[in-house]
Protein backbone atom coordinates (compact mmCIF):
# COMPACT_ATOMS: atom_id res chain seq x y z
CA UNK A 1 0.00 0.00 0.00
CA UNK A 2 1.41 3.54 -0.69
CA UNK A 3 0.94 6.18 2.35
CA UNK A 4 1.28 9.59 1.52
CA UNK A 5 2.00 11.59 4.82
CA UNK A 6 1.84 15.72 4.94
CA UNK A 7 2.66 17.97 7.49
CA UNK A 8 3.33 21.59 7.41
CA UNK A 9 4.12 22.53 11.34
CA UNK A 10 6.20 19.63 12.59
CA UNK A 11 9.84 18.21 12.39
CA UNK A 12 10.41 15.48 9.82
CA UNK A 13 11.83 13.39 12.87
CA UNK A 14 8.70 14.12 15.04
CA UNK A 15 8.26 11.52 17.47
CA UNK A 16 4.98 10.55 16.75
CA UNK A 17 4.98 11.08 13.10
CA UNK A 18 8.08 9.66 12.33
CA UNK A 19 9.60 7.60 15.14
CA UNK A 20 5.74 5.95 15.56
CA UNK A 21 3.72 6.31 12.80
CA UNK A 22 5.86 6.40 9.95
CA UNK A 23 8.37 3.17 10.80
CA UNK A 24 5.03 1.13 12.07
CA UNK A 25 4.02 1.68 8.90
CA UNK A 26 7.53 0.51 7.02
CA UNK A 27 7.64 -2.27 9.21
CA UNK A 28 4.46 -3.65 8.32
CA UNK A 29 6.17 -3.48 4.53
CA UNK A 30 4.02 -0.04 3.07
CA UNK A 31 5.40 2.77 0.71
CA UNK A 32 5.00 6.11 2.78
CA UNK A 33 6.42 9.25 1.21
CA UNK A 34 6.42 12.58 3.71
CA UNK A 35 5.79 16.08 2.47
CA UNK A 36 6.89 18.88 4.86
CA UNK A 37 6.88 22.45 4.62
CA UNK A 38 10.43 24.61 5.30
CA UNK A 39 12.19 22.26 7.00
CA UNK A 40 16.47 22.35 7.26
CA UNK A 41 16.12 18.76 8.71
CA UNK A 42 16.24 16.20 6.21
CA UNK A 43 15.47 12.02 6.27
CA UNK A 44 17.32 9.68 4.74
CA UNK A 45 16.05 7.73 1.85
CA UNK A 46 15.81 4.16 1.28
CA UNK A 47 13.46 1.97 -0.75
CA UNK A 48 9.92 2.12 0.83
CA UNK A 49 10.67 5.52 2.26
CA UNK A 50 10.74 9.02 0.32
CA UNK A 51 11.17 12.46 2.34
CA UNK A 52 10.13 15.34 0.34
CA UNK A 53 10.49 19.57 1.65
CA UNK A 54 8.89 22.01 0.19
CA UNK A 55 10.61 25.41 0.97
CA UNK A 56 7.43 28.11 0.26
CA UNK A 57 6.07 31.04 1.37
CA UNK A 58 2.75 30.33 2.22
CA UNK A 59 0.08 27.15 3.09
CA UNK A 60 -1.94 27.57 0.02
CA UNK A 61 1.58 27.06 -1.78
CA UNK A 62 2.61 23.82 -0.12
CA UNK A 63 -0.65 22.78 -0.29
CA UNK A 64 -1.30 23.20 -4.11
CA UNK A 65 2.51 21.70 -4.19
CA UNK A 66 0.96 18.53 -2.14
CA UNK A 67 -1.91 18.35 -4.48
CA UNK A 68 0.22 18.04 -7.46
CA UNK A 69 2.49 15.56 -5.83
CA UNK A 70 -0.38 13.17 -4.68
CA UNK A 71 -2.07 13.39 -8.09
CA UNK A 72 1.65 11.71 -9.42
CA UNK A 73 2.05 9.41 -6.22
CA UNK A 74 -1.65 8.10 -6.55
CA UNK A 75 -1.31 7.24 -2.76
CA UNK A 76 -3.93 5.00 -1.51
CA UNK A 77 -3.59 6.64 1.73
CA UNK A 78 -3.43 10.11 3.07
CA UNK A 79 -2.70 10.97 6.52
CA UNK A 80 -2.60 15.14 7.53
CA UNK A 81 -1.54 16.04 10.72
CA UNK A 82 -2.64 19.96 10.88
CA UNK A 83 -5.84 21.51 10.62
CA UNK A 84 -4.74 23.91 8.14
CA UNK A 85 -4.20 21.04 5.80
CA UNK A 86 -7.65 19.55 5.66
CA UNK A 87 -8.92 21.81 2.71
CA UNK A 88 -6.52 18.96 1.28
CA UNK A 89 -8.91 16.33 1.35
CA UNK A 90 -11.24 18.14 -1.31
CA UNK A 91 -8.54 18.76 -3.50
CA UNK A 92 -7.16 15.42 -3.46
CA UNK A 93 -10.35 13.60 -3.82
CA UNK A 94 -11.08 15.81 -7.24
CA UNK A 95 -8.04 13.62 -8.68
CA UNK A 96 -7.50 10.38 -7.19
CA UNK A 97 -9.75 7.79 -4.96
CA UNK A 98 -7.67 8.05 -1.51
CA UNK A 99 -8.83 7.21 1.87
CA UNK A 100 -7.81 10.63 4.02
CA UNK A 101 -7.10 10.30 7.29
CA UNK A 102 -6.94 12.96 9.88
CA UNK A 103 -4.34 13.26 12.69
CA UNK A 104 -5.01 15.50 15.46
CA UNK A 105 -2.18 15.73 17.77
CA UNK A 106 -3.74 18.84 19.88
CA UNK A 107 -7.33 20.24 20.86
CA UNK A 108 -7.24 23.43 18.04
CA UNK A 109 -10.28 25.28 19.51
CA UNK A 110 -8.37 25.19 23.11
CA UNK A 111 -5.02 26.03 21.91
CA UNK A 112 -6.17 29.03 20.39
CA UNK A 113 -8.53 30.26 23.36
CA UNK A 114 -4.84 29.89 25.28
CA UNK A 115 -2.53 31.33 23.04
CA UNK A 116 -4.79 34.27 21.87
CA UNK A 117 -4.55 37.63 23.35
CA UNK A 118 -7.66 39.17 21.33
CA UNK A 119 -10.15 40.83 23.48
CA UNK A 120 -12.98 38.11 24.33
CA UNK A 121 -15.90 39.01 22.15
CA UNK A 122 -13.35 38.86 19.01
CA UNK A 123 -11.90 35.71 20.38
CA UNK A 124 -15.32 34.11 20.67
CA UNK A 125 -15.89 35.20 17.00
CA UNK A 126 -12.84 33.83 15.85
CA UNK A 127 -13.38 30.32 17.39
CA UNK A 128 -16.78 30.08 16.09
CA UNK A 129 -15.23 30.87 12.60
CA UNK A 130 -12.71 27.99 13.26
CA UNK A 131 -15.54 25.56 14.16
CA UNK A 132 -17.09 26.52 10.99
CA UNK A 133 -14.29 26.48 8.96
CA UNK A 134 -13.21 22.44 10.57
CA UNK A 135 -16.75 21.40 10.25
CA UNK A 136 -17.18 22.09 6.59
CA UNK A 137 -13.92 20.51 5.51
CA UNK A 138 -14.67 17.80 7.91
CA UNK A 139 -16.70 16.02 5.05
CA UNK A 140 -13.47 14.99 3.14
CA UNK A 141 -12.30 13.28 6.37
CA UNK A 142 -12.54 8.85 5.77
CA UNK A 143 -11.15 8.73 9.34
CA UNK A 144 -9.44 10.36 12.40
CA UNK A 145 -6.83 9.35 14.69
CA UNK A 146 -6.11 10.97 17.99
CA UNK A 147 -4.16 11.01 21.07
CA UNK A 148 -6.38 12.18 23.48
CA UNK A 149 -9.77 10.27 24.58
CA UNK A 150 -11.61 13.85 24.98
CA UNK A 151 -11.01 14.58 21.12
CA UNK A 152 -11.59 11.10 20.18
CA UNK A 153 -15.20 11.42 21.86
CA UNK A 154 -15.25 14.82 20.57
CA UNK A 155 -14.84 14.15 16.60
CA UNK A 156 -17.14 10.69 16.92
CA UNK A 157 -19.98 12.80 18.11
CA UNK A 158 -19.60 14.62 14.72
CA UNK A 159 -20.04 11.19 12.87
CA UNK A 160 -16.25 11.44 12.11
CA UNK A 161 -14.78 7.42 13.02
CA UNK A 162 -12.39 8.16 15.38
CA UNK A 163 -9.20 5.99 16.58
CA UNK A 164 -7.61 6.75 20.02
CA UNK A 165 -3.90 6.70 19.03
CA UNK A 166 -2.21 7.72 22.14
CA UNK A 167 0.88 8.91 22.54
CA UNK A 168 2.51 5.90 24.34
CA UNK A 169 6.55 5.80 23.76
CA UNK A 170 8.12 2.67 22.38
CA UNK A 171 9.82 0.95 24.72
CA UNK A 172 13.58 0.87 25.27
CA UNK A 173 15.58 -0.79 28.19
CA UNK A 174 15.58 0.79 31.68
CA UNK A 175 19.19 2.18 31.74
CA UNK A 176 21.40 1.95 35.04
CA UNK A 177 22.18 5.60 36.51
CA UNK A 178 25.37 7.07 37.68
CA UNK A 179 25.45 8.01 41.03
CA UNK A 180 25.15 11.21 41.90
CA UNK A 181 25.21 13.55 44.95
CA UNK A 182 23.10 16.08 42.23
CA UNK A 183 19.48 15.54 42.54
CA UNK A 184 18.80 16.25 38.32
CA UNK A 185 15.46 17.44 37.49
CA UNK A 186 14.15 18.20 34.22
CA UNK A 187 11.80 19.25 31.43
CA UNK A 188 10.87 18.95 27.81
CA UNK A 189 8.85 20.71 25.82
CA UNK A 190 7.49 24.15 24.14
CA UNK A 191 8.62 26.68 26.52
CA UNK A 192 6.14 29.22 27.40
CA UNK A 193 4.24 31.12 30.14
CA UNK A 194 1.04 28.54 29.38
CA UNK A 195 2.74 25.63 30.48
CA UNK A 196 4.15 26.81 33.53
CA UNK A 197 7.51 27.48 32.79
CA UNK A 198 7.92 30.98 35.16
CA UNK A 199 6.09 29.09 38.16
CA UNK A 200 9.12 26.29 37.95
CA UNK A 201 11.31 28.88 38.10
CA UNK A 202 9.32 30.52 41.45
CA UNK A 203 8.74 27.23 42.97
CA UNK A 204 12.28 26.30 42.41
CA UNK A 205 13.85 29.51 44.28
CA UNK A 206 11.45 28.79 47.16
CA UNK A 207 12.60 25.38 48.03
CA UNK A 208 13.58 24.95 51.59
CA UNK A 209 17.31 24.39 52.03
CA UNK A 210 19.45 26.47 49.62
CA UNK A 211 22.24 23.90 49.93
CA UNK A 212 20.51 21.52 48.59
CA UNK A 213 22.39 20.44 45.74
CA UNK A 214 19.72 20.23 42.71
CA UNK A 215 19.73 21.25 38.80
CA UNK A 216 17.20 21.55 36.60
CA UNK A 217 17.48 21.43 32.61
CA UNK A 218 14.91 23.16 30.74
CA UNK A 219 14.93 21.38 27.01
CA UNK A 220 12.75 23.12 23.83
CA UNK A 221 12.15 25.90 21.70
CA UNK A 222 9.94 28.55 22.79
CA UNK A 223 6.38 29.55 21.62
CA UNK A 224 6.96 33.43 21.60
CA UNK A 225 10.23 34.70 20.48
CA UNK A 226 12.06 36.05 23.38
CA UNK A 227 10.97 34.16 25.44
CA UNK A 228 13.53 31.92 26.89
CA UNK A 229 15.27 35.79 27.29
CA UNK A 230 12.54 36.43 29.47
CA UNK A 231 12.47 33.10 31.49
CA UNK A 232 16.55 33.85 32.08
CA UNK A 233 16.17 36.92 33.43
CA UNK A 234 13.73 35.89 35.71
CA UNK A 235 17.00 33.15 36.81
CA UNK A 236 19.14 35.78 37.10
CA UNK A 237 16.65 37.84 39.22
CA UNK A 238 16.32 35.06 42.07
CA UNK A 239 19.72 34.13 41.75
CA UNK A 240 19.02 30.61 40.23
CA UNK A 241 21.97 30.87 37.41
CA UNK A 242 23.85 27.48 39.20
CA UNK A 243 20.85 25.72 39.21
CA UNK A 244 18.50 26.32 36.00
CA UNK A 245 19.99 25.98 33.04
CA UNK A 246 17.85 26.26 29.08
CA UNK A 247 18.66 24.64 26.36
CA UNK A 248 17.80 23.83 22.20
CA UNK A 249 15.69 21.88 21.44
CA UNK A 250 17.21 18.60 20.55
CA UNK A 251 16.70 15.28 19.08
CA UNK A 252 14.18 12.37 19.86
CA UNK A 253 17.51 10.00 20.85
CA UNK A 254 19.00 13.10 22.20
CA UNK A 255 16.46 13.97 24.70
CA UNK A 256 15.73 10.24 25.90
CA UNK A 257 19.46 10.36 27.07
CA UNK A 258 18.93 13.30 28.64
CA UNK A 259 16.00 11.97 30.64
CA UNK A 260 17.58 8.92 31.63
CA UNK A 261 20.16 11.03 33.25
CA UNK A 262 17.76 12.58 35.23
CA UNK A 263 15.97 12.09 38.46
CA UNK A 264 12.75 13.90 38.56
CA UNK A 265 10.64 14.82 35.57
CA UNK A 266 8.27 17.94 36.03
CA UNK A 267 5.00 18.68 34.05
CA UNK A 268 4.26 22.36 35.85
CA UNK A 269 1.46 22.90 32.96
CA UNK A 270 -1.30 25.55 34.51
CA UNK A 271 -5.28 24.66 34.52
CA UNK A 272 -6.17 25.53 31.14
CA UNK A 273 -8.58 23.81 28.87
CA UNK A 274 -6.12 22.62 26.30
CA UNK A 275 -4.36 20.73 29.29
CA UNK A 276 -7.48 19.72 30.42
CA UNK A 277 -7.52 17.61 27.03
CA UNK A 278 -4.49 16.44 26.35
CA UNK A 279 -1.98 13.68 27.88
CA UNK A 280 1.89 15.13 26.91
CA UNK A 281 3.95 12.00 25.82
CA UNK A 282 6.85 13.75 28.42
CA UNK A 283 4.94 11.89 30.78
CA UNK A 284 4.88 8.53 29.28
CA UNK A 285 8.69 9.39 28.50
CA UNK A 286 9.50 10.15 32.46
CA UNK A 287 8.28 6.87 33.42
CA UNK A 288 9.79 5.14 31.33
CA UNK A 289 13.46 6.15 31.70
CA UNK A 290 12.93 5.87 35.06
CA UNK A 291 11.87 9.03 36.39
CA UNK A 292 10.40 10.41 39.38
CA UNK A 293 7.79 12.91 37.97
CA UNK A 294 5.54 15.32 39.66
CA UNK A 295 2.79 17.05 38.10
CA UNK A 296 -0.34 19.39 38.03
CA UNK A 297 -3.20 17.94 39.20
CA UNK A 298 -5.25 17.57 36.14
CA UNK A 299 -7.81 15.11 35.50
CA UNK A 300 -6.22 13.47 32.58
CA UNK A 301 -2.89 13.29 34.31
CA UNK A 302 -4.25 11.98 37.05
CA UNK A 303 -6.58 9.29 34.92
CA UNK A 304 -3.63 7.57 32.87
CA UNK A 305 -0.99 8.55 35.76
CA UNK A 306 -3.11 7.55 38.56
CA UNK A 307 -0.47 6.99 41.98
CA UNK A 308 2.18 6.40 40.33
CA UNK A 309 3.23 10.10 40.12
CA UNK A 310 2.99 13.21 42.41
CA UNK A 311 0.86 16.24 42.08
CA UNK A 312 0.74 19.66 43.27
CA UNK A 313 -2.00 22.36 42.91
CA UNK A 314 -2.04 23.57 39.26
CA UNK A 315 -1.09 27.26 39.80
CA UNK A 316 -0.21 27.42 43.61
CA UNK A 317 3.68 27.96 43.06
CA UNK A 318 4.00 27.44 46.74
CA UNK A 319 2.42 24.09 46.32
CA UNK A 320 4.40 23.14 43.55
CA UNK A 321 7.58 24.03 45.53
CA UNK A 322 6.56 22.01 48.41
CA UNK A 323 5.69 18.96 46.43
CA UNK A 324 9.05 19.35 44.82
CA UNK A 325 11.12 19.41 48.33
CA UNK A 326 9.63 16.46 49.29
CA UNK A 327 9.99 14.62 46.62
CA UNK A 328 13.80 15.82 46.48
CA UNK A 329 14.65 15.37 49.68
CA UNK A 330 12.84 11.91 50.53
CA UNK A 331 14.62 9.16 48.17
CA UNK A 332 12.76 6.24 49.56
CA UNK A 333 9.48 8.33 48.16
CA UNK A 334 11.75 8.85 44.94
CA UNK A 335 12.66 5.40 44.20
CA UNK A 336 8.78 4.27 44.39
CA UNK A 337 7.50 6.37 42.21
CA UNK A 338 10.42 5.21 39.45
CA UNK A 339 10.01 1.87 39.89
CA UNK A 340 5.70 2.59 39.64
CA UNK A 341 6.36 4.19 36.64
CA UNK A 342 8.89 2.32 34.43
CA UNK A 343 6.32 -0.95 35.64
CA UNK A 344 3.25 0.72 34.18
CA UNK A 345 4.96 1.58 31.05
CA UNK A 346 5.80 -2.04 30.69
CA UNK A 347 2.75 -3.42 30.83
CA UNK A 348 0.47 -0.50 29.62
CA UNK A 349 1.65 2.12 28.29
CA UNK A 350 3.59 1.76 25.37
CA UNK A 351 3.81 1.66 21.49
CA UNK A 352 3.85 -1.82 21.00
CA UNK A 353 0.09 -2.15 23.07
CA UNK A 354 -1.21 0.93 20.26
CA UNK A 355 0.42 -0.23 16.99
CA UNK A 356 -2.43 -3.12 16.06
CA UNK A 357 -4.91 -0.54 16.41
CA UNK A 358 -3.08 2.36 14.52
CA UNK A 359 -2.68 -0.26 11.83
CA UNK A 360 -6.14 -1.46 11.66
CA UNK A 361 -7.29 2.32 11.23
CA UNK A 362 -5.02 2.66 8.53
CA UNK A 363 -5.83 -0.63 6.67
CA UNK A 364 -8.96 -0.81 7.06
Amino acid sequence: MKILIITSGHQPSDDRIYHKEIITLLEAGHRVVLLTKNQSESLPNHELFQHIDYNVGSSRVFINKAVDYATEFNPDKVIVHEMELLPLGLKIKKKINAVFIYDIHEAHIEMWDAFSTKPTPIKNIINWGLRVYERYHLRSVDRALSPSPVIVNRYRQNGIKTYFIPNYPRLIPPQERETSHTINLIYHGQISTERGIGDLIEAVSLLKGGEQNIKLDIYGKERLHGTVKSFEKQVQRLGLERVISFHDSIPHDEIIEKIQDADIGVIPFRDLPMFRVAVPIKLFEYMMCNCAVIAGDLPLMREFAKENIDYFQTGNIQNMSKKLNTLIVDEIRRNTLKRAGREIVERKYNWAHVEPTFLNAVNS
